[in-house]
């Protein structure tokens, strides 16, 4: 008797951990799977400060497009720093993956609606593999290839445990 109040206590509280696709809700579905986008080509805006040039585009078709959630990514240019220690400068380079340090990142940001607040972010993904070529930074234009990002922000339940960009092409409006 005791044994089955133990079972069933065990059961309950596994079932309370868990989403209803049965996941536990503080990791993503799997965290080994990895969202591809694979956009022909991307348009957007360069903004520059003190902590560099960042050009962000919205990632459109989003493979798993739920309504008001949209994702965006951003590419840093950081004079000084990592593959940019000397300058910026045209040319094929890898991501780095340290937001501290990089003189190139790249990072997706999963972005949820707050009903009539705005959208919110609530995942970031940070570049850690792949390379960029720059063709340009009057206006930002190059192309990426294989950028591997996995999760390193999620104050909701993450819909994946990655996100790679195949192949694509970015420009600056």
């Amino acid at each position: 008797m005791r044994y089955r109040v133990v079972v069933r206590l065990l059961a309950l509280l596994a079932l309370a951990a868990c989403s209803d696709e049965g996941t536990p809700t503080d990791a993503p579905a799997d965290a080994n799977l990895c969202m591809d986008f694979t956009n022909s080509a991307l348009a957007g805006q360069t903004s520059s400060s003190q902590d560099g040039t960042i050009f962000s585009a919205d990632l459109t078709p989003n493979p798993m497009q739920e309504v008001g959630q949209y994702w965006s990514i951003g590419l840093r240019f950081v004079p000084g720093r990592g593959v940019f220690n000397d300058g910026l400068a045209t040319g094929t380079y890898s991501i780095e993956s340290d937001p501290e340090t990089c003189g190139l990142c790249a990072t997706v940001y999963w972005h949820v609606s707050g009903g009539h607040t705005g959208y919110h972010v609530r995942g970031t993904y940070q570049g850690d593999a792949g390379t960029v070529t720059i063709t340009s930074f009057a206006p930002v234009s190059g192309s990426m290839q294989n950028i591997h990002m996995p999760l390193t922000f999620a104050d909701l339940q993450a819909p994946t445990g990655c996100v790679r960009v195949v192949s694509t092409t970015f420009a600056s409006n």
